[in-house]
């Protein structure tokens, strides 16, 4: 006797190739019965591909929605490589605030990366999202606001960088030179 197959596993491994295949409008027409999948896993699964067609059909609301949804929950999705089972739930939670900057909703931005990183400081993430937080601070205008930021990240992996901003916004010949300056030493691959 041939094992039945599982009514809901087997079209959200249909949905996930269908996406992966670039057909996304088919992909979240299979998925979207399924996110309310009585398997958490498959629940989850489902979720992510309508986040992910969602973000690629430029609906950023909706795609916010189901990736933090996917960050919230820890069930494993089937068909889901290992590797990728440990990091979908902090890619989907960075991705959830993200989106807002990509869009060019800054300010939503702003709230959502910081709370992103406020909730999740151990990520490898978190630094990203303060930096295009603070991006995004300078891209509206407000340079003090944004020195503060990069002052912030001046003590972490992105120092090089953030100490060249703040010396694009600071005051003064003198306080330009020693932030480029301190920017040259902090950088190893010298981009900045």
């Amino acid at each position: 006797d041939e094992p039945e197959a599982d009514p809901e596993r087997a079209p959200l491994l249909r949905a996930m190739a269908l996406l992966a295949l670039g057909q996304q409008e088919e992909a979240e027409r299979v998925a979207l019965p399924l996110a309310g999948a009585r398997d958490e896993g498959v629940q989850r699964g489902a979720r992510l591909v309508l986040a992910r067609g969602a973000a690629r059909g430029g609906r950023v609301e909706e795609a916010t929605r189901f990736h933090a949804d996917v960050g919230r929950v820890r069930a494993p999705i089937p068909g889901l490589p290992e590797w990728k089972q440990r990091d979908v739930g902090d890619e989907s939670s960075f991705l959830a605030a993200w989106l807002f900057y990509d869009a060019g909703d800054l300010e939503r931005g702003i709230a959502a990366l910081e709370g992103f990183a406020q909730a999740n400081p151990r990520s490898r993430r978190a630094e990203d999202a303060l930096w295009f937080a603070a991006w995004s601070r300078y891209r509206l205008g407000r340079t003090a606001e944004a020195d503060r930021a990069f002052a912030r990240l001046a003590r972490g992996p992105l120092a090089d960088a953030a100490l060249y901003w703040r010396a694009r916004l600071a005051r003064g010949p003198a306080a330009q030179r020693a932030l480029y300056r301190s920017a040259m030493a902090m950088g190893g691959d010298g981009w900045y």
